[in-house]
């Protein structure tokens, strides 16, 4: 929310082929071009971020397409995520994908099982992702951390639902050869 009535999105990523799929994707299905900037900090050694802005009316039309907004009332912003995203299969399975290429890391097999999503924000948005991944049987456990809070798990078992549920078959073959 922008104030005033106004709505804008931003999404802002540290992977610029995340950034530029993301792009690509709204240019195809909404015929809107972001802006697209990009900003190294020099702390952390030098990390880019690529953030992605979009405009008033483009906002409006994703976040209506989306469900997450209704038409005849701008100023009312869905707080949950839509039904059929948390019932149907197949948009859980990209809900997780998404996650992963947004704020997702997972360790090498070889050295421990780890998989983790960073939630900036609320630890509500935190408890929205821990349901939606439990719904896929993908157990995680929330701990707080400065910037919002962290979903985590270091269960080699969750990870390998997670690669399946996200149809990652490359990696889940090779992750069971490592375990085994």
């Amino acid at each position: 929310l922008a104030g005033f009535g106004r709505i804008g999105i931003t999404y802002t990523t540290e992977n610029y082929s995340v950034a530029k799929r993301i792009a690509i994707l709204l240019k195809r299905y909404l015929n809107c071009k972001p802006q697209i900037s990009i900003t190294e900090v020099s702390q952390f050694g030098g990390r880019k971020t690529c953030r992605l802005r979009l405009d008033e009316h483009a906002s409006e039309r994703l976040l209506t397409s989306l469900q997450m907004m209704r038409t005849a009332d701008r100023a009312l912003l869905m707080n949950h995520l839509p039904k059929g995203a948390r019932t149907r299969a197949c948009c859980r399975r990209a809900f997780a994908r998404g996650l992963f290429l947004g704020c997702g890391t997972m360790s090498k097999p070889e050295s421990s099982y780890h998989l983790c999503f960073r939630c900036a924000g609320n630890i509500k948005k935190a408890n929205t992702w821990y349901k939606m991944l439990a719904q896929s049987d993908i157990i995680t456990r929330i701990a707080p951390s400065p910037d919002g809070a962290v979903l985590y798990s270091k269960k080699a078992e969750t990870v390998s639902t997670f690669l399946g549920v996200v149809c990652a078959s490359a990696s889940l073959l090779h992750f069971e050869n490592v375990l085994a």
